[in-house]
């Protein structure tokens, strides 16, 4: 079966039309995903990041072998479910394809409203995928989540699948008030569909980077610390290539230091604070 992603059609026999992807035509396939042999030893590497061939290992799931940006091999460990690997694959798997396909892939979360778009960059459990529901809530809609697929060519973030994966924590904070009505994929809530597959492109405005601390604020941040954060964030297949896209990235995106304070009571305050900036930065 074909399913559109990130503007591609990628060909898999799994369930992703419940994490939200449409069907495609059988013609013309840009991304080959095909299951492979039972996993019967755990990689000595979790990630192996080249331009023709790369490895992904997600722990008690599968390892993923992607090759020069057109196919991915998947070698499961045993009883694993489809749904499990489907959500593992659209996840670091499908980053590093289209790395080596030549887009910018960054561990970020993407909204956008009013012509106005935003990142949230950061390592696991930083928060970018609560803070972009969050304002999805406040009449933001959600663009990527968790992957950011930049286009290289003239800097348009393309959206991802309409799913989102939240924290116990997030879940918890999160049911009573936004949760009740929405679509969920298992009765603990992990993963979400959030609105229908749509068809976007959107150049990114500012670009916060995040990190837990005592105090809200934003801070301005310099090139250096920049150019480590993306390097870090990033699914660098080609430090050649890669180099040149940063400086393309500092052309477009205005990029700040977000340290938010590690309370969901504060939410809120932290969505107003963002919400002020940018509105006074772009209006």
């Amino acid at each position: 079966m074909n399913f559109y992603i990130y503007n591609l059609k990628l060909s898999a026999n799994l369930p992703l039309q419940k994490f939200g992807l449409k069907t495609a035509p059988s013609k013309d396939t840009d991304i080959k995903v095909r299951m492979g042999a039972t996993l019967t030893a755990i990689p000595k590497k979790t990630y192996f990041l080249d331009k023709e061939h790369s490895s992904v290992y997600i722990k008690n799931v599968a390892q993923f072998k992607v090759s020069k940006g057109r196919k991915i091999s998947i070698f499961p460990h045993e009883n694993v479910s489809l749904e499990e690997i489907s959500g593992a694959l659209l996840n670091f798997p499908i980053a590093t394809c289209m790395s080596q396909k030549g887009f910018i892939v960054i561990h970020a979360s993407s909204i956008t409203k009013n012509n106005v778009t935003i990142m949230f960059c950061g390592q696991s459990h930083a928060g970018k995928s609560t803070l972009a529901y969050a304002f999805k809530k406040k009449g933001w809609e959600i663009l990527s989540e968790d992957i950011c697929v930049i286009e290289d060519a003239e800097i348009f973030i393309l959206n991802s699948q309409p799913s989102i994966k939240l924290s116990s924590e997030s879940r918890v904070f999160l049911e009573e008030k936004y949760l009740k009505n929405e679509k969920v994929l298992n009765s603990e809530r992990r993963t979400l569909i959030h609105s229908e597959t749509k068809n976007l492109r959107k150049k990114p405005d500012v670009c916060f980077f995040l990190s837990w601390q005592q105090k809200t604020e934003i801070k301005k941040i310099s090139y250096s610390k920049v150019i480590s954060h993306l390097l870090n964030y990033s699914f660098v297949t080609s430090e050649k290539k890669f180099s040149k896209q940063i400086l393309k990235l500092f052309k477009e995106i205005n990029f700040y230091d977000l340290d938010i304070k590690k309370n969901f009571n504060d939410l809120d305050a932290s969505i107003e604070l963002i919400t002020k900036f940018t509105e006074k930065k772009f209006d």
